[in-house]
């Protein structure tokens, strides 16, 4: 096999933007289902992430669960839809402020341990690259 025929296989942006895509979103729609499967008392700690962006989510209503479900929800459902490309971009803007929440909240915790921040950092900065890119040709929805 010639350079030049390995070359071309590596020159496919819209194959190489379906990777990024589908690895993202079959991790987050996974990260999302054990949120739920955690149960109850998962989803409500997870609802009082929210605090670190300014929202109250009070203990002993049921606002942290209500929170909690919808993180969770979207990370779940947000990953399928970057998966297939469909509504992708409502997909990706939701999942932007979620992984935003989780970087404020796991910096807050971790006192500036890039080790422990850096992954809810990275997932926010590949979903707002995916946000501006859109889904790509290989994708349910075309745009």
């Amino acid at each position: 096999m010639q350079l030049s025929s390995v070359k071309v296989l590596f020159v496919r942006p819209e194959f190489g933007l379906l990777v990024i895509r589908v690895s993202v979103g079959a991790l987050l729609a996974y990260y999302g289902l054990m949120k739920f499967m955690d149960g109850q008392d998962r989803l409500v700690g997870l609802g009082k992430a929210i605090e670190n962006v300014g929202i109250p989510a009070p203990d002993g209503t049921p606002m942290p669960l209500f929170f909690g479900i919808m993180a969770a929800a979207a990370e779940l459902a947000g990953g399928v839809l970057l998966v297939i490309g469909f509504l992708f971009r409502p997909a990706a803007a939701l999942l932007v402020f979620v992984m935003a929440v989780a970087t404020a909240t796991t910096y807050g915790m971790s006192e500036g341990d890039l080790t422990r921040w850096g992954h809810p950092l990275i997932f926010t900065l590949v979903l707002l690259g995916l946000l501006f890119t859109g889904p790509g040709r290989m994708s349910i929805q075309k745009d």
